[in-house]
């Protein structure tokens, strides 16, 4: 009927519980954001100037979080980079924070466990582009749902395509479209790790294009070739050396260079 507005997809089955799982996986990565940024603080105001989250940094951060003295070694690695000694406040403020980051993280690898354990075969195939992590495939599927709503590639709908506004014969790209913020968000971070698309990356800037504008246009792309893998049911591109198939899951490789995947796709 002409007029009608189609509503808002709303996913079933194994899509919605999938879609449940990334999203609240990703509001918990936020809030250890917060917590770590917290953290920061506390250590910035004390005067620490340390990565707090790597492996020795985790384990005086653990020290400082329990009140515990830097032994000799750790004083004379770190040096300049320790602070003044924590008040009561910043101390307790510490310690509650990083059991805090503990909890959450538990709570993080938990839900990963139940997205991998219900993860189906689109997934995998997705995990096997160079650069797509089996969560963030996980997420990208979720995200997608039901291909078969689309006529064609859609990276529209991710929100990757400009804006166009036409008066009379005139036309013009200006902005990005609203799309679904979720699927734009994690091709925009997957974007920025995939390697062997980097030719294109590359002319992208030669053009001209902004590193954030590149970086878009290679997240369109990752959103056409998903779709592509999603409707067919398999990857035909590059498997990165890294790939590693989750127990009890069948996979189907199909080989060719990466670079025909992206050209056969429209600009």
């Amino acid at each position: 009927m002409i007029g009608v507005i189609k509503g808002s997809y709303i996913p079933t089955g194994e899509i919605k519980e999938l879609r449940e799982l990334t999203r609240y996986r990703e509001s918990l990565v936020e809030k250890i954001t917060q917590v770590k940024n917290e953290i920061r603080k506390i250590l910035e105001i004390a005067g620490y100037k340390i990565q707090p989250f790597d492996k020795k940094g985790r384990q005086l951060l653990e020290k400082l979080a329990k009140g515990e003295e830097l032994n000799k070694e750790e004083k004379d690695e770190l040096k300049e980079r320790l602070g003044r000694n924590l008040n009561d406040a910043e101390k307790l403020a510490l310690k509650q924070l990083v059991e805090l980051l503990k909890s959450l993280e538990n709570m993080v690898k938990e839900v990963e466990d139940m997205i991998i354990s219900k993860i189906p075969q689109p997934v995998i195939e997705l995990s096997k582009i160079p650069g797509v992590g089996l969560i963030s495939a996980a997420t990208i599927y979720a995200e997608f749902g039901d291909v078969s709503r689309f006529s064609s590639s859609k990276a529209a709908y991710a929100g990757f395509a400009p804006k166009t506004k036409q008066s009379g014969e005139n036309e013009s790209h200006s902005g990005m479209i609203r799309g679904n913020k979720y699927l734009r968000r994690i091709l925009y971070l997957v974007a920025r790790n995939l390697e062997p698309f980097n030719g294109y990356y590359e002319r992208l800037i030669t053009r001209g294009k902004s590193a954030t504008k590149a970086t878009c246009a290679l997240a369109g792309k990752l959103a056409s070739i998903c779709y592509h893998v999603i409707k067919d049911g398999v990857y035909k591109g590059v498997v990165k050396k890294s790939f590693r198939v989750p127990r009890g899951k069948e996979v189907n490789v199909k080989d060719f260079d990466v670079g025909d995947a992206l050209d056969s796709l429209s600009p």
